[in-house]
């Protein structure tokens, strides 16, 4: 769980970065020293991250009985809604140290009431948040 103090792990520019929360800071450890990142530069990370990862959705199609999955662009609006609850559901976690598995079901959640039926928002919306631990 991320904490104050707790080890952290943070997705910059798709590259997985080791570190620990301690009070309003995320200690980046870069070669033999340390970065620290301060709130604001944190919450620019995540927006940026929301945003390209906002650029495609996970649609469920089925054919034959069968359902499976397939990456397509994500439209404009599309694209904002992913976006939003993403930085949301990580800034979360990240800056607010809240409960990891509520803010991903909830994430999942309101996806699922604001993108279209065949969007699987598990794989667009909780995997993406997921993979920032």
């Amino acid at each position: 769980m991320v904490g104050r103090g707790f080890p952290a792990f943070f997705c910059i520019n798709g590259e997985r970065v080791a570190g620990f929360l301690v009070q309003m800071y995320i200690v980046k450890v870069k070669g033999d020293g340390f970065e620290m990142l301060n709130r604001k530069n944190i919450a620019e990370e995540i927006r940026h991250y929301a945003e390209s990862q906002a650029q495609v959705l996970v649609e469920r199609k089925h054919r034959d009985g069968c359902s499976y999955d397939v990456d397509r662009p994500a439209t404009e609006d599309e694209a904002k809604v992913i976006a939003g609850v993403l930085y949301g559901g990580i800034y979360a976690i990240t800056l607010d140290g809240k409960d990891e598995q509520t803010v991903k079901d909830t994430c999942e959640l309101i996806a699922m009431q604001l993108l279209p039926k065949s969007v699987n928002c598990y794989d667009t919306i909780y995997n993406r948040i997921k993979e920032v631990e």
